[in-house]
């Protein structure tokens, strides 16, 4: 992909994320902080799409891959705005292991983004160390689930022999 189509595609993917809103409560606080750090890249990006030399290779490709993993934290953010409560419950084990190998995956990425060898301002590279720290400190990291929830539908969806079928839990 061309440097500067590349870096407009991260632009117009972080401003895409940034319309994604209205978590559901059980992924809410995480997905919430992973938007925001995704939206603080915008500055990087701007400044690397105003520079005028070529970026060095090892830094194209570590854009290249940050492009990918933006889109895959797109589409996971959307199943946390758009998916069912039940499916995000249901299926947390799950939806936690994308989310901390995503984590994982955006902090590689942009750690191998060469910023000092790019003509990038004192502000905006304070800006990404910060974002780096907070990737770093979110892996591992998850929300305390919603056991009561969970063990509820989790009872229901697998039909235990105690399931609860008292209307009010459901």
């Amino acid at each position: 992909m061309a440097e500067g189509g590349l870096i407009q595609k991260l632009i117009d993917t972080v401003n895409e994320i940034s319309v994604i809103s209205d978590y559901r409560c059980t992924v809410k606080k995480l997905f919430s902080n992973l938007a925001r750090r995704l939206k603080l890249l915008t500055p990087l990006f701007e400044e690397i799409r105003d520079i005028k030399e070529l970026i060095p290779d090892d830094s194209h490709q570590a854009l290249v891959s940050l492009m990918e993993a933006m889109e895959s934290a797109k589409e996971l953010l959307r199943v946390g705005s758009e998916g069912s409560k039940i499916y995000l419950v249901l299926e947390r084990d799950e939806i936690m292991k994308k989310y901390q190998a995503l984590t994982a995956r955006l902090e590689q990425d942009l750690n191998n983004v060469s910023i000092n060898e790019l003509d990038i301002s004192d502000e905006v590279k304070e800006q990404v160390a910060l974002v780096l720290a907070q990737f770093r400190r979110a892996k591992g990291r998850t929300d305390p689930p919603d056991v009561e929830l969970y063990e509820d539908l989790s009872s229901l969806y697998h039909k235990d022999v105690d399931a609860v079928e008292d209307p009010a839990v459901l």
